[in-house]
């Protein structure tokens, strides 16, 4: 699973070196790289998931979808 891969708004991810390595391209190659080691990842997994409970119970608490 090392193979680069898009996720959107001119963002890449693939795996080098056991860490993610993300990467922002412009057409012309990589413009800006961050690479996050496993246990930085797993703090912006821990912190997506409890944003995610928060806004659903936000749009429960407001009966949006």
């Amino acid at each position: 699973m090392s193979r680069k891969r898009y996720l959107g708004d001119s963002v890449y991810v693939e795996i080098e070196r056991d860490m993610l390595k993300l990467t922002t391209e412009n057409g012309n190659g990589p413009v800006d790289t961050i690479y996050l080691e496993m246990d930085v990842f797993d703090n912006l997994r821990t912190y997506v998931e409890r944003l995610t409970e928060e806004l659903q119970a936000q749009a429960d608490a407001t009966g949006e979808p």
